[in-house]
C-alpha cells in the first residue's frame, strides 16, 4: 500500500517507517 511514486528509496523509507512504528 504505497501512496507515492514507486521509487526504490521511497519503498525502503516506507518499509522502515512501518517497521519502526
Amino acid at each position: 500500500m504505497i501512496f507515492f511514486l514507486p521509487s526504490k528509496t521511497g519503498v525502503q523509507n516506507y518499509n522502515q517507517n512501518v517497521k519502526y512504528k
